[in-house]
């Protein structure tokens, strides 16, 4: 269980830079805080998934 908060920030630290995808995502996360473990430490509402990748984060107004 550890593991997965850790998976999950590294993911997020990774593809903190990215842009909203171009496109429907196949999936949306969206209900609670997501940390971008970023330069700022941002939290973020949402986050956009398609073909397997981290398209886009941001407000839950990605959906």
């Amino acid at each position: 269980m550890k593991l997965a908060p850790k998976l999950l920030s590294a993911v997020l630290m990774t593809h903190c830079a990215l842009v909203f995808a171009k496109g429907n995502a196949d999936t949306i996360f969206y209900g609670g805080p997501i940390v971008t473990v970023n330069a700022k430490n941002e939290e973020v509402q949402a986050l956009a998934v398609q073909n397997g990748k981290i398209v886009a984060v941001g407000s839950k107004d990605i959906k």
